[in-house]
């Protein structure tokens, strides 16, 4: 299915939510256009016999298209489509302007109305709504003047007709190529505005994802899992005695270890998973896979990191914790529990003597594949 280019970067369903909103309102303009322009080609006389076919019924029609346009949109917002999304609006934006092009035929009328549609496709800021809703206004404007608009009373056949097909088409053309151009701006700004939000959300000494981009990856990978049962798992890392390492060697080296830890996790990780300095000496990650086989990731990232501690040659031991667990939408309602039970499973790694342990939640026990002592830690009151 075809994507909008931003799609995964804006939130498009409240931009289009918002230009329903506000197509709304456009609709009351041309009901007051529609009704002024009956009431001035119209005598008082045939104001009864003339409301139903001249009024009533486009204003109807147009009710309908709304209508069909706010249903669809909010059915592809909970499909998760923007690019549909913008299908339809551009599509009913574009057929309410023909309407009323229908309606109100000036050479200067269709200048001025068809050029709406190809601006509010930008909203989307993607060039293929653009494209199509050039196509779709050609078609209708075309179609109108070169079989509609014959059929019209008082309609006189000469050279018009030919003088209009091609200003119509000249002006459509040299609309779009204008709202390229905007469009080339708008993306330029995004662009910026993009990099600039990555770049409050990196840590600057790791380069690893902050703490506030934790928390919208959590939520994203939550919203994933309840829509199509995607699953994913959270580990907590803790550097442990890493306050005798600054203690002891001065900052220096400690900074050295966090560095190597943050390498690691960044080589370990596939491009679909996540690594965040979460806060100090603590770590991370957002896994797309089951506890298991996050669990394996666990213990790959600790063995390297040990390995990559034994050539600083330090005499304080520096080892790490982690609490594991596995999102299940029947166990928890949101990020806030789901975050806290991995916490606890930390903490109790954490509790233990000697600590190096990697403590599970509402995971399975293996305990014949690893070596290491394994927990389950208490399940959170639900």
């Amino acid at each position: 299915m075809l994507k909008l280019k931003y799609e995964d970067r804006l939130d498009f369903s409240e931009w289009s939510r918002l230009l329903y909103r506000q197509l709304f309102f456009c609709l009351i303009i041309i009901f007051v256009i529609e009704a002024t322009f009956f009431i001035h080609t119209n005598s008082e006389a045939s104001y009864g016999s003339s409301a139903l076919p001249s009024l009533v019924v486009p204003l109807g029609i147009q009710a309908a298209l709304y209508a069909t346009a706010v249903f669809s949109t909010n059915y592809f917002i909970k499909k998760g489509s923007p690019f549909m999304q913008s299908i339809v609006m551009c599509s009913f934006i574009s057929m309410s302007c023909y309407l009323l092009t229908f309606r109100l035929y000036r050479i200067h009328s269709i200048y001025i109305v068809s050029s709406f549609p190809l601006l509010a496709s930008l909203v989307y800021v993607d060039r293929k709504p653009l494209l199509y809703t050039l196509m779709i206004n050609m078609l209708m404007h075309l179609s109108y003047t070169a079989y509609i608009l014959p059929a019209r009373p008082g309609y006189i056949a000469g050279a018009s007709k030919p003088v209009e097909l091609v200003s119509t088409s000249m002006f459509l053309i040299m609309a779009c190529l204008a709202c390229n151009v905007i469009l080339l701006v708008l993306s330029r700004v995004v662009n910026n505005l993009i990099v600039k939000d990555e770049e409050l959300k990196l840590d600057s000494f790791t380069g690893l994802l902050n703490h506030t981009a934790f928390y919208e990856r959590l939520e994203m990978l939550i919203a994933e899992n309840i829509k199509d049962g995607s699953e994913f798992s959270l580990i907590i890392w803790d550097i442990d005695n890493f306050k005798d390492v600054n203690d002891n060697y001065g900052h220096e080296v400690g900074d050295k270890v966090l560095l190597r830890f943050s390498e690691i996790l960044n080589k370990v990780i596939s491009q679909s998973d996540y690594a965040f300095r979460y806060g100090g000496d603590e770590f991370a990650l957002l896994i797309r896979k089951n506890a298991k086989e996050t669990y394996t990731m666990a213990l790959k990232i600790r063995e390297i990191f040990y390995e990559t501690v034994r050539r600083l040659n330090l005499d304080v031991p520096v080892t790490v914790s982690a609490g594991l667990c596995e999102f299940d939408k029947t166990l928890f309602f949101g990020s806030n529990e789901f975050f806290n039970a991995t916490d606890s499973a930390l903490y109790a790694a954490k509790g233990t003597e000697n600590k190096d342990l990697i403590v599970s939640v509402h995971t399975p026990i293996w305990e014949d594949e690893t070596p290491l002592e394994q927990y389950e830690a208490p399940s959170p009151s639900l």
